[in-house]
């Protein structure tokens, strides 16, 4: 990146900061502590998207509302906004950064519930930007997947033959167990043999493994990449972080690599929604069992009051008292 570049990075102009984020359809968030009705105060935060920028007044559309009941917010017409941008670090790259600061409400219109639809604010500089990961990483939980593999190589296979040799070799080195995954990288624990070579610099991996779901796939996802980040633990295999620059397509018997750089991979990107689909599932399913739990316990427990209200004799289970 260049000296100008890293100047309008951290030192953006307003103008220019928020129409990147109207031509990417960057959401924003909006924060405000507002009055509901004549007795209720909250904190609403706004997810909106921009539609028009001049100067330093921008107009947004609310699209939702979340609701609490604290004073932690800018007092109304205050407000503070935050959203991430895409910018250019190299031909095929990008990073995202995250800008943060505070508004002045000049104008609204409502809707239903007497909730903003539209505004317009006065915006100030960000008071805070920072660097963050462009896409999600999601756990890798037991079962998702299987014949996890890695391996140092020196140049992309070209030949299924050629692949299965890597892959025979990578298993002979012992499975690396995968942590997470995003689009764009993996994060897993490395062999002993690959774990005495981290230390080198510029090495290329071939990661490789099957994803475990209801359309399985008979051929191993496989992705090259390099290494942006190592964490030794004391007295056990090493947690290796892997950004991805190419990724497998397959092709009869040659072998095809796409670069995904800039964009990460579609194929993960379907695979990632799948988990997270079950991860939502398993997550409504335990608060749903906590919930009639909780509900059981209650009614327990009234009917024990209940009891001993009337003067009666009250047995417990297990010799337990509520």
């Amino acid at each position: 990146m260049s000296s100008r570049d890293s100047y309008h990075l951290w030192h953006p102009d307003i103008l220019g900061i928020f129409q990147a984020a109207k031509a990417q359809g960057a959401p924003v968030t909006l924060q405000s502590h507002m009055r509901l009705d004549a007795a209720n105060e909250a904190d609403v935060t706004m997810r909106c998207g921009i539609m028009a920028v001049r100067g330093q007044v921008a107009r947004f559309r609310a699209d939702s509302y979340d609701f609490s009941f604290g004073s932690h917010a800018p007092q109304d017409p205050g407000c503070t906004y935050a959203f991430s941008v895409d910018l250019p670090r190299a031909i095929r790259d990008v990073i995202r950064v995250e800008y943060e600061g505070r508004a002045t409400i000049l104008d609204r219109a409502l809707g239903r519930n007497n909730l903003p639809k539209a505004l317009e604010l006065r915006v100030s500089l960000p008071s805070r930007i920072r660097r963050r990961r462009r896409h999600d990483r999601i756990p890798c939980r037991p079962g998702r997947v299987e014949g996890a593999g890695l391996v140092l190589v020196e140049a992309p296979p070209r030949r299924p033959q050629d692949l299965a040799r890597l892959l025979e070799a990578a298993a002979a080195q012992g499975a690396p167990q995968l942590l997470n995954l995003s689009v764009s990288g993996a994060c897993l624990l490395a062999g002993e043999a690959i774990r005495q070579k981290l230390m080198a610099a510029q090495e290329r991996y071939l990661v490789a493994f099957t994803p475990l779901t209801p359309a399985r796939t008979p051929r191993p996802l496989a992705f090259l990449g390099r290494k942006v980040g190592v964490y030794p633990r004391p007295g056990g295999r090493a947690a290796l972080r892997i950004r991805f620059s190419e990724e497998l397509d397959w092709n009869g018997d040659e072998l095809r690599w796409l670069n995904i750089e800039r964009n990460g991979s579609a194929m993960l990107a379907r695979l990632l929604r799948h988990w997270e689909a079950l991860d939502a599932e398993e997550t409504a399913r335990a608060a749903e069992a906590a919930a009639k739990a909780q509900e059981e316990q209650a009614a327990i427990e009234a009917e024990a009051e209940r009891a001993c209200d009337l003067g009666l004799s009250v047995a417990f289970l297990d010799g337990e008292e509520p």
